[in-house]
This record gives structure tokens, C-alpha cells and sequence, in this order.
């Protein structure tokens, strides 16, 4: 159903692949870090705005319980959360559009300039999936959320658990995916670049396909195609 990943021995040879020397990578992470924790603070203005606005006159009072006054800006406290979480997911999705744009199947190096967007995209993953994922799992919300960011993905499908390399990922009708994290990647011996005498390692990417009416509880690793209506049970691996 996919064509053949095409493996390169060659260390930085394949997909958007040209090696960098370990100082650039080093700075570009040092930098990517600084910055993946901007956009998580610049994700809180939409809720600080959102708060402001719903206590525009300050803290609305008024007088109960025999004239006690009650602070109702600790009530709208609460829903300033939600707007946070609405504002980072947007701001996953705009950063993994701008950074990666689409997927695609192939093999990179650890010390190539498409890993170190790769990196970015991921770790910003991770966050969200902390602060935001946890909580709309196995919701309509999280099928929203993966389709706007490129996976193939049914409305009625079922997600418990999280995925990442997106595009790579089809999931039909009525599929159940759970358990374990769907991840379109594989890392790759190290090996020594003949020319650049760089030690790097790859990482190869390829396609994950869960057809209609199947239920995952197990292990899918890059590459597998789960037929219709089939079950992988829990601690199962598929290669």
C-alpha cells in the first residue's frame, strides 16, 4: 500500500539530510529550547485577555451572606485555563506547519539541519501533551486536533493515546487506537560519515496505517498496516 522506504547506508545521505557540525546543532537546541518556552508563556496572553475582560470593572462584589462580600474574579479564575489550552493548541499547529510542513517518509541524520526541526516540532509535542493532550484523550477533541495537524484520521475513530509524525498516519473508520503512542519514526545505528568524519545517527521515518474497524492495544512500529477489522492485544509488537 506504500512504496519501499529507500535505506541509504550513508550517514546523511536521504530525506532534507545535509550534516551540520555538532557546535551549530548544539546552539540551534540551546536556542530551540529558549524558544519553545516563549511560546509556551505567549500562550497564556489570549487567557490573561480573556480574565481581563470578564472582570473589566475589577473585582465584582456584592453584598451576600449577611453583607460579606465575595470576590468574583476567583469564580472566572477557572476559565481562563481552557482559553490557555485553546491558545497552545493553536500554537502547536501553526509552529508544526511553519517548521516541518508535511511529513514524508524517508531516512535523515541526528546531525542534519531536518532533525533539528524535527526536535523542535517534537518537544513542543511533549509539552502539549502534558498540559493539554492528557485531558481530551478518547474525546472528539483530540480527532480535531490531529486532523488539523495533517493526520488521516476518521471522526469516528477512536484515540486513547497520542501521535506524532502525523501525516505518516491513517486511521478508517470505527478504528480504536490505545495504550501506546503511535510514532512513525525508528532510530538507527551511529555511524562515522566517510567525509565529514561526523558520528551520527539516523532515523528513519515510514507510514502507519490502521484500517476500518480495527483496535489497537499494542505496539505498531513504522511501517505496519493493520488490515480491516483486525485486534492487536495489549504487549503485542508489531515489526
Amino acid at each position: 500500500l506504500f512504496p519501499p522506504l529507500e535505506i541509504l547506508d550513508a550517514v546523511g545521505s536521504g530525506t532534507h539530510s545535509h550534516i551540520n557540525p555538532k557546535w551549530i546543532n548544539t546552539t540551534v537546541q540551546c536556542f530551540g529550547v529558549i524558544f519553545i518556552l516563549f511560546l509556551f508563556c505567549i500562550s497564556f496572553i489570549p487567557a490573561y485577555a480573556f480574565y481581563e475582560r470578564l472582570v473589566a470593572n475589577g473585582d465584582v462584589t456584592n453584598s451576600l451572606f449577611h453583607g460579606t462580600q465575595f470576590r468574583w474574579s476567583l469564580v472566572f479564575l477557572p476559565l481562563a485555563f481552557p482559553v490557555w489550552m485553546i491558545g497552545f493548541t493553536f500554537v502547536i499547529i501553526m509552529s508544526k506547519w511553519i517548521v516541518i510542513g508535511r511529513y514524508k517518509a524517508g531516512m535523515i541524520s541526528t546531525e542534519s539541519t531536518y532533525y533539528n526541526r524535527w526536535w523542535f516540532v517534537d518537544r513542543l509535542m511533549h509539552l502539549w501533551e502534558a498540559f493539554v493532550g492528557r485531558y481530551i484523550v478518547e474525546t472528539p477533541l483530540i480527532n480535531l486536533v490531529y486532523y488539523l495537524l495533517g493526520t488521516n484520521v476518521h471522526a469516528s475513530s477512536k484515540i486513547n493515546t497520542f501521535i506524532r509524525e502525523f501525516d505518516l498516519v491513517k486511521i478508517g473508520n470505527d478504528a480504536t487506537i490505545s495504550k501506546v503512542p503511535l510514532y512513525c519514526r525508528m532510530f538507527g545505528p551511529w555511524k562515522v560519515d566517510a567525509e565529514s568524519g561526523t558520528s551520527a545517527a539516523s532515523i528513519r521515518f515510514r507510514p502507519i496505517k490502521v484500517q476500518d474497524g480495527a483496535t489497537s492495544k499494542g505496539k505498531l512500529c513504522p511501517g505496519v498496516v493493520i488490515g480491516k477489522e483486525a485486534f492487536v492485544a495489549r504487549l503485542s509488537v508489531l515489526e
